[in-house]
């Protein structure tokens, strides 16, 4: 007995790591990109009311809990762009984010509007890489520090470098827009005690998630967001765990994950993604009724019947008729609408304004530009075979026309940018024709 006496006093007096080692629980709940989808989709699937109801489920169930969202809070639908992005901060207001991050679509309305969303926020809002004329970071913090137990967590928010061919010049100009891993790792070399746990949440897009963290590897967990992922599991980089929940509020990203306090790393993992149903989880009254403030606002503007759409349509597919609707309309040579300027599908059945909006949200104007033979690729766009000219006139959207002119340097009157509304263009359409079909011969003209 002695014996066993002396072999425990010598282990807990030259290994007392071992007495003091413990297993952290911690949880974290996470979305992105919800692009301002409040309302369940036709399948009952999503609405940010549900989404609440679950995460504040959990957060009273749960002690060890993390609840961050990787940003594109905005744009997308009719109550965000008549008001400019501001209802989706109040209403994340009644849910229970401990931190979001900002996306690009944040910077729609303007890098100065930034400002009044951080007025109305009352949580955390996080970026790292994005900062103002004068050098002070757009959101002025870059991480929350959080006290999980024995553990600090660091939370750095990270935003897209490439604003400038994401968002229009007025979201980026006059901006200092650092690369996401020399943000990090200067934010890293400038603490005074490092993190145990270092998260990430992140609007960069899945791919450059995992090039930051072969790039940092310090990092343990990137909560991600920008390229709409459904990630069903956490993917691993080295030792760190990568997570994505799609868009449009579907579904809501769990992650649990076990954390050694005496060697900060985690020991195991296991992370899903919750299908977000209203009838499964119910609606939270608080939220709920934010959103329906909000609704009540546009819903005479937006839901009013104009057509009829017989089939599903993909948003390839109105993109290329929306491309001819233009290239029609003004007679250009070419018509183009951007992939990344329609942004929803159109269901079969009746055809309202609100779906317009959703698949148009952008207040982009028509351009009719005249550009040389050359400056077509910045549009994918070729000359037919045959055709000698060495000018062209292509009927677009003004972001595209905005883009086309910084990089050729065209004078206003060749980017051809018009007072008329695209989206109140394809409207007009739909009201005239009944329907939202390619058109099969020039019918009209402005």
């Amino acid at each position: 007995m002695k014996s066993l006496k002396r072999i425990l006093f010598v282990l807990f007096f030259f290994f007392p790591v071992f007495s003091m080692a413990e297993i952290v629980p911690v949880t974290i709940l996470h979305t992105n990109d919800l692009h301002a989808h409040l309302l369940p989709d036709e399948n009952g699937k999503g609405g940010v009311a549900a989404i609440s109801a679950y995460l504040k489920a959990v957060k009273a169930d749960r002690k060890n809990l993390l609840i961050l969202d990787a940003g594109d809070l905005v744009t997308g639908t009719p109550v965000s762009t008549l008001f400019s992005g501001t209802p989706m901060f109040e209403i994340y207001n009644t849910m229970p984010y401990d931190a979001v991050t900002l996306g690009n679509h944040e910077f729609d309305h303007g890098w100065g509007h930034i400002a009044r969303f951080l007025e109305i926020a009352r949580f955390p809002v996080l970026s790292a890489n994005i900062r103002l004329p004068e050098g002070r970071l757009i959101t002025g913090q870059a991480a929350k520090r959080f006290q999980i137990g024995n553990l600090t967590v660091d939370v750095v928010g990270l935003t897209a470098p490439g604003l400038d061919q994401l968002t229009a010049p007025r979201g980026w100009q006059g901006l200092k827009i650092e690369q996401a891993a020399p943000a990090l790792k200067a934010y890293l070399a400038g603490l005074q005690s490092q993190p145990d746990v270092l998260v990430v949440l992140s609007h960069l897009g899945v791919s450059d998630d995992e090039a930051l963290a072969e790039a940092v590897p310090e990092i343990d967990v990137i909560v991600g967001g920008h390229s709409h992922t459904v990630l069903q599991e956490a993917r691993r980089v080295g030792d760190t765990l990568i997570v994505q929940a799609g868009s449009y509020g579907r579904y809501i990203g769990q992650m649990e994950v076990w954390v050694d306090s005496a060697r900060d790393a985690i020991t195991d993992c296991k992370s899903w993604l919750v299908p977000v149903d209203a009838s499964v989880y119910g609606e939270d009254a608080e939220t709920a009724e934010v959103v329906e403030r909000w609704e009540r606002r546009v819903r005479d503007q937006v839901d009013v019947r104009i057509g009829t759409n017989p089939a599903p349509k993909d948003r390839e597919t109105l993109r290329l008729i929306i491309s001819e609707i233009l290239k029609q309309t003004y007679h250009a040579d070419f018509g183009y609408q951007n992939p990344g300027g329609t942004r929803a599908d159109l269901p079969a059945g009746p055809i309202l304004k609100r779906h317009i909006w959703t698949m148009l949200p952008f207040d982009n104007k028509v351009a009719v530009m005249t550009v040389q033979r050359d400056q077509l690729r910045i549009l994918d766009l070729t000359a037919p075979a045959g055709d000698s000219r060495e000018t062209f006139t292509v009927a677009t959207n003004s972001y595209i026309a905005e883009k086309a002119q910084a990089q050729y340097h065209l004078p206003a009157e060749k980017a051809g940018i018009r007072e008329e509304v695209l989206r109140e263009l394809i409207i007009d359409y739909v009201q005239k024709h009944g329907n939202l079909e390619m058109p099969s011969v020039v019918t009209e003209g402005k």
